[in-house]
């Protein structure tokens, strides 16, 4: 009887036991599942505080700085732009109703001050805002000095071009009609003449008939004397 005793007696201490490993290795393998979430928490901060070092992946210069001192910075907020200065594009815009004017590869010129640069359109937005529509111009000089990030230029689009024509600077004169009503100066005498135009832009407008080479014309406006044939200008 003693003997059966203890023989249950070392067969539940065995089963205790082997409870206790298998508590033991459960807690273990917790410990080790807690221990690689530790780590990967370390690693995360790690990167964090690498990434509060700003270094630039590319080179540039630098266009914008956060300067809020003091201020809290949360993750994903902007700190630093960065521009690439060594190429540029244009983006245009224009009213709605001239779209049907413009096309891709279309030429565009681009004044600076008194620079021009030359290019040509690359992409048409197929959406409309506010009656406006949007285009994007390649330019010929990339890298021009002038250009500047966020920098407003103005664009003229070039719907048709002509060689070896007369043409005169453009002026209050010129109304945008084809025949145009103008005083030609001769001798201290300014004559009304009726001219036809062609081309123009903001510069020059092209003349058809009318004129000839060397022509001296009064191109303000010279409204008040549009009934008058010949006006005497007196210096």
């Amino acid at each position: 009887m003693e003997l059966k005793v203890a023989e249950l007696e070392k067969l539940q201490l065995e089963n205790e036991i082997k409870s206790k490993q298998q508590t033991m290795k459960i807690e273990i393998r917790e410990a080790e599942i807690a221990l690689a979430i530790q780590r990967n928490d370390l690693d995360a901060l790690k990167r964090k505080l690498d990434l509060a070092d700003l270094i630039a992946t590319r080179p540039g210069v630098i266009t914008w700085v956060n300067k809020n001192i003091g201020s809290a910075v949360h993750e994903g907020d902007a700190l630093v732009r960065i521009a690439d200065l060594s190429g540029f594009k244009v983006a245009g815009s224009m009213s709605d109703n001239l779209l049907d004017k413009i096309h891709n590869n279309m030429i565009a010129i681009i004044r600076i001050g008194n620079t021009q640069l030359r290019g040509s359109i690359v992409n048409i937005s197929p959406a409309v805002s506010n009656a406006i529509v949007s285009f994007d111009i390649q330019l010929n000089q990339k890298d021009s000095k002038e250009l500047r990030p966020n920098q407003k230029v103005d664009v003229f689009l070039v719907t048709a071009t002509r060689n070896n024509v007369l043409r005169i600077a453009n002026g209050p004169a010129f109304n945008g009609s084809n025949l145009q009503e103008i005083f030609v100066l001769k001798n201290g005498i300014a004559e009304r003449r009726t001219v036809k135009t062609g081309l123009s832009n903001f510069d020059y407008v092209e003349i058809l008939s009318g004129l000839k080479a060397g022509d001296e014309v009064i191109t303000s406006d010279m409204g008040d004397y549009k009934k008058s044939k010949t006006v005497t200008i007196s210096n």
